[in-house]
């Protein structure tokens, strides 16, 4: 006992526990004031010891008069800490206040060393709580509190003696893990779905690695809340007395209830950053997006089940507000009890349960997408996954209509409605699970499908009829996941590059410090430049092929088709010599890889006086000839960014609260003249020019000297900075001028600095 002086027991409270060893005392309000006479006697601090006693007698400890009295005796000289649980679940108003009155005299007659800590929510407070009292609302957990929760469970568990200290360890180690998952880390801020999943996690060693199986399992553990005898009350289906019924039954009713309540609450939101990757931001801690349900909408749908019969759906309610499991009572409003799932997650595997069910699965799933895809976007990818892979490919696609996009181009320009309805096939399938989808022919067409249309989708621009910046942004990480066609992004040998042909270009930018304006005619050569920064994929090609230890091992964690980042300038060099000695036998005589200078790069970010009137992309297998398409006049050679002198937030990974970066071909139009895409904003890029020593001014100025070896030496030590250009996701648009320039360490390694590299004639390596 804690008021016996065990230090071990006081530790377990924590260091900001300071009010000593307190006897713990827990009452269970509701259980009290079932107990009460009817009428309106008034109720005293003397019948809630009474009601303690009786509760600790049921419970087996045989408590007497006199041991009874021991225990008020305690509290008085050594505190007691009194949890009084429940206050909303003890029935009308008035009966509340009962309680409520008891209450207020134990706290003032127990003793100056007790604590008392009364649950209750908002509604159920008549008059609301006396503020001298301190009142708390119960916050999401914080990040430090889910670990602390999941260690102090575990360690319940082996001073009960249910785990040995190994096993719980290992055990402790697994849930702190499986916590950072993208559609758990809401759940656990929950303290009621956190305790939810622990308790799975104890019973079975480890979460389903599935969402879908996770729900399913956490849905059957709070129906065992409603089925299970608690003291003295008796478990629901021992209540109802209804020999068929099954737990199965109540389920049903429930999911079908769960679906039509969250078809009739359709709120406008986004779509983005829902489903596989990302699945939790949809759904909002604790009972926030839910839909209340009124008392009698419970009992007419649970009639049917119980012989029509309103006594038994009324038993069921009650069992409901009693027990907080799948629904959670919400107060009243109009006169009438009002109920929630206790959190959205619930509510839409719930409903995507009953989806899943439907003989018109398919098309309904169309039907929804159509109606208000934000709302349905968690909803449809489970129900795809509950209907089994073939059904489930079937509903993804009939969202792009079982055509190709090629083929609806023919016919139509699609619209925002049919780009988001691939969107939403994409997550389908990758709840799915991309494996069981690509094991059979039908399904695996119907994959190749969605991914042409997600492709198709990345470069249209919200005001041509296209998604959103973000929703293309996240159509390009579904892209990845489902398989990306584009095999310029993920193999080396395929990536494209760009013609930048000889021929002055205006550098730097009036009233730019480090960068003045002037005009370069030092670039007397053509060069090609990659379309593209190298991506994660292609990366990853060279650290498999090379066997490269010397990389941050986290920089090949992103997906595969977006721009490497946590890339060191020494890193960048390895790869442009490893991709020069791969093609040397294909390569023009004298050519090689390198990373551009920092006039090649804002050559070919803002073009030339005279720029190609078409684009010309190239790969090694194509060749790069020497002449390039025909020039015209540049309308625009000083431009500010790559595509104007405007800013324009949907032609660059910047300012939209994306805050990471993304594939390429999401802003495909802010492409630079001669065709680069991301030369502004998403990641920064190496050069392989110098700064100098200093932080705020550089000690290679302008006007810019390529003849200047001293500015572009590969073999300077690390202490002088290299220039860096383009600027991420993260900054200001001032950082992502065409004429910006930057600096960093070249051993230093972020999550916003990548490169792109260059084909060139130079003695550079």
């Amino acid at each position: 006992m804690l008021w016996q002086g065990h230090d071990d027991r006081l530790a377990d409270l924590g260091e900001h526990w300071s009010h000593g060893a307190l006897l713990p005392i827990r009452v269970v309000l509701r259980r009290f004031a079932e107990q009460l006479p009817p009428g309106e006697k008034a109720v005293h601090a003397g019948d809630l010891w009474a009601f303690i006693g009786r509760e600790l007698e049921a419970s087996g400890y045989g408590l007497s008069e006199r041991t009874l009295e021991y225990l008020h005796n305690v509290a008085r000289r050594h505190g007691a800490l009194i949890v009084l649980y429940g206050l909303d679940e003890c029935g009308s108003g008035e009966a509340r206040q009962r309680v409520l009155k008891g209450v207020d005299e134990i706290m003032h007659s127990a003793g100056p060393k007790c604590r008392f800590l009364l649950t209750a929510r908002p509604y159920a407070w008549p008059g609301g709580p006396d503020p001298a009292h301190g009142v708390y609302a119960l916050a999401d957990l914080s990040d430090p509190q889910i670990e602390q929760f999941i260690g102090a469970w575990y360690a319940a568990l082996v001073r009960r003696k249910w785990l040995l200290p190994g096993e719980a360890e290992r055990k402790r180690a697994d849930l702190l893990a499986a916590r950072q998952r993208p559609d758990l880390l809401p759940l656990a801020r929950n303290a009621l779905l956190l305790t939810l999943m622990a308790t799975l996690h104890a019973n079975r060693g480890r979460l389903p690695d599935d969402r879908a199986d996770l729900y399913n399992d956490s849905v059957e553990l709070l129906m065992l809340r409603w089925n299970r005898q608690i003291g003295a009350d008796r478990a629901l289906l021992d209540e109802l007395a209804i020999p068929t019924l099954k737990p199965s039954d109540l389920r049903e009713v429930l999911e079908e209830l769960a679906f039509n309540v969250h078809q009739q609450s359709v709120v406008s939101e986004p779509l983005v950053h829902a489903g596989h990757r990302d699945p939790g931001t949809a759904a909002t801690a604790g009972t926030a997006g839910t839909a209340d349900i009124g008392e009698d909408r419970l009992i007419r749908a649970f009639r049917p089940l119980l012989k029509h019969s309103r006594d038994k759906a009324a038993v069921v309610v009650d069992y409901i507000e009693k027990r907080a499991g799948l629904l959670i009572g919400q107060g009243e409003r109009d006169g009438e009890r009002q109920f929630a799932f206790p959190h959205r997650t619930f509510q839409e595997f719930l409903a995507a349960c009953h989806l899943a069910a439907k003989d018109d699965f398919p098309a309904e799933c169309a039907r929804l997408a159509r109606a208000a895809p934000g709302h349905w976007q968690v909803v449809l990818p489970l129900a795809a996954r509950l209907a089994k892979a073939e059904r489930g490919a079937s509903a993804a696609d009939e969202l792009i209509g079982g055509t190709n996009v090629a083929d609806f181009c023919r016919k139509k320009r699609p619209d925002v409605s049919d780009w988001t309805c691939a969107l939403l096939a994409g997550l389908q399938l990758l709840e799915i699970g991309v494996g069981a989808i690509r094991q059979r022919d039908r399904s695996s067409a119907i994959a190749t499908r969605v991914a042409d249309w997600l492709t198709a989708a990345l470069p249209v621009p919200a005001n041509a009829g296209g998604l959103p910046a973000r929703q293309r942004a996240y159509a390009g990480d579904v892209l990845a996941q489902l398989g990306d066609p584009r095999a310029y992004l993920l193999q080396v040998d395929q990536m494209r590059f760009v013609a930048v042909p000889r021929g002055a270009f205006w550098m730097g930018e009036e009233g730019d410090r480090n960068a003045p304006l002037h005009r370069n005619e030092t670039l007397n050569y053509t060069y090609w430049i990659a379309e593209t920064p190298v991506t994660v994929a292609q990366f990853a090609e060279f650290v498999a092929a090379s066997a490269d230890q010397g990389h941050d091992p986290d920089a090949l964690n992103s997906p595969s088709n977006r721009p490497l980042v946590l890339v060191s300038w020494h890193d960048a060099r390895a790869f442009c010599a490893w991709l020069s000695e791969r093609w040397r036998s294909v390569l023009p005589a004298g050519w090689s890889v390198s990373l551009p200078s920092e006039a090649e790069w804002e050559k070919a970010a803002r073009g030339g006086e005279q720029i190609p009137a078409s684009v010309r992309y190239a790969t090694i297998a194509q060749g790069f000839p020497v002449t390039t398409a025909a020039l015209h006049d540049n309308p625009s050679p000083r431009r500010r960014y790559p595509w104007g002198d405007e800013w324009d937030a949907d032609q660059a990974n910047a300012e939209d609260g994306i805050g990471e970066t993304r594939t390429p071909g999401c802003y495909a139009a802010g492409r630079s003249p001669h065709g680069c895409e991301d030369m502004a904003g998403n990641v920064w890029e190496w050069t392989r020019s110098l700064w100098g020593t200093g932080w705020g001014y550089p000690d290679f100025v302008y006007p810019y000297d390529a003849a200047d070896r001293k500015r572009e030496d590969l073999d300077a030590p690390d202490d002088i900075w290299r220039v860096v250009r383009g600027g991420s996701w993260s900054d200001h648009r001032d950082f992502r001028r065409c004429a910006f320039r930057f600096r960093n360490h070249p051993g230093f390694r972020y999550d916003e600095l990548g490169f792109r590299v260059v084909l060139r004639s130079s003695p550079v390596p």
